[in-house]
């Protein structure tokens, strides 16, 4: 088959689904049979590859889904507009949907088609004027992929056996070549679209979802952090990156504590779809005592003044982090000296600090830097007079979306005397 042809799929074969079973996994007599209809062994092989490509594909995205709707079921404010959650969303055209959608585009469907087909639709005909440019038609037709554009869709056909990585790069270079056309795509108007965002606004959901994130949140700060609800217990404590706050909410609902302030660069508004669950779930007086405590700062340059706190817990929010993924070895080394300096200057006589994640073994090379940096800056820190540090072993967690076994991961306990 050349490059700038379509394979012919069986005109009397109208059963779109029967067809596609028949390629995923039919028996030897229905393949026999669907070859016999005209179908020649290449195109029943190309075929056959994309039928069983998306059979895997939407087994995993079933997983994903099923996963995220028992983890994190609130939406983000982009999956509110595309009226779906991203991982309902095919992952070889998921970025490309969600880009296309920041430019302007409506997106209605996307991913596998029949044959050897992916197809976008959008909800307007924006392709009535713009147009692919011919050179990159070109080049993709070089790769074995030709590109058919109506007014609402956009379609790919694959001359070959593509993987979803080829797939996906192809749909970036398509989204990276069409015009940004100034403003966002308004909200999904579907019927599914409508019904995912009710659902995500209902007060009982919200409610429900609030206090699951919470209680979650809550156990996994004990568990990481090697805390008891009795080490709490009255006691004048910072959540240092606190994010959305749920940490310092169930202290004071539960009355643990009153005493519990949360720092956050921007003020404890980075996560608004879960700040707007977590205002469903508080009163107006335990969210005016949260908001109270609620301070704009830094890891590197806190709020406070000298020896004021009981405990000082970080959790997911080491220093350096960040600069190491960007190889910016002196920043790097700066935010994790001034974090610890920082801590002793605040923690009061007696009182301990609490980090995690640390990592005992490596499971990623741009954390070795980062590691060393904080081995250095605890050795240094270990020679003060006052300090005493302590790294201990955590139970088996999920770190950036990884599964580490307990011999990799851990926590560290500065204690002041």
């Amino acid at each position: 088959m050349k490059n700038n042809e379509q394979a012919p799929f069986p005109s009397n074969l109208l059963d779109e689904d029967v067809v596609r079973r028949i390629l995923e996994s039919g028996s030897p007599e229905e393949i026999d049979r669907l070859r016999a209809m005209g179908m020649d062994q290449e195109t029943f092989d190309l075929y056959r590859h994309f039928a069983q490509l998306r059979k895997v594909t939407i087994e995993a995205q079933l997983r994903e889904v099923a996963e995220r709707t028992e983890q994190s079921p609130m939406a983000s404010d982009e999956e509110l507009s595309a009226g779906t959650y991203c991982e309902w969303i095919e992952p070889q055209a998921r970025d490309a949907v969600f880009r296309l959608r920041r430019k302007g585009y409506g997106t209605v469907n996307s991913g596998f088609g029949i044959e050897n087909r992916q197809t976008i639709t959008f909800d307007a005909p924006y392709f009535t004027e713009t147009a692919i440019s011919d050179s990159l038609r070109a080049e993709l037709t070089k790769e074995g992929v030709v590109i058919e554009l109506k007014p609402s869709s956009i379609s790919m056909f694959f001359n070959h056996p593509a993987s979803l990585l080829e797939m996906k790069r192809a749909w970036n270079r398509i989204e990276e070549a069409l015009p940004d056309l100034g403003t966002p795509a308004p909200p999904a108007t579907s019927g599914l679209a409508i019904a995912f965002r009710e659902t995500q606004s209902d007060p009982e959901f919200m409610r429900r979802i609030a206090e699951d994130m919470e209680t979650k949140g809550y156990e996994e700060y004990l568990n990481d952090l090697g805390l008891t609800e009795g080490m709490l217990k009255n006691k004048r404590i910072v959540d240092i990156g606190a994010g959305t706050r749920m940490f310092a909410g169930h202290c004071v609902r539960m009355d643990i504590t009153n005493d519990v302030f949360s720092v956050e660069p921007n003020n404890g508004t980075t996560y608004p779809n879960e700040e707007r669950a977590m205002g469903s779930l508080w009163s107006k007086e335990e969210r005016e005592k949260i908001d109270g405590h609620t301070i704009r700062g830094t890891r590197e340059s806190l709020p406070f003044q000298n020896e004021t706190m009981d405990l000082m817990l970080v959790h997911g929010a080491m220093p350096g982090t960040e600069a190491s993924f960007e190889q910016e070895t002196e920043k790097m080394q700066m935010e994790i000296d001034h974090t610890f300096a920082e801590i002793i200057r605040v923690l009061k006589s007696g009182g301990e600090a609490r980090l995690f994640p640390f990592y005992t073994k490596e499971y990623h090379p741009y954390r070795t830097p980062w590691k060393e940096a904080i081995d250095q800056a605890l050795d240094r820190l270990s020679k003060n007079s006052r300090c005493s540090i302590r790294i201990e072993p955590v139970h088996e967690t999920y770190i950036e979306g990884i599964s580490l076994p307990t011999e990799m991961t851990a926590r560290i306990v500065i204690s002041k005397k």
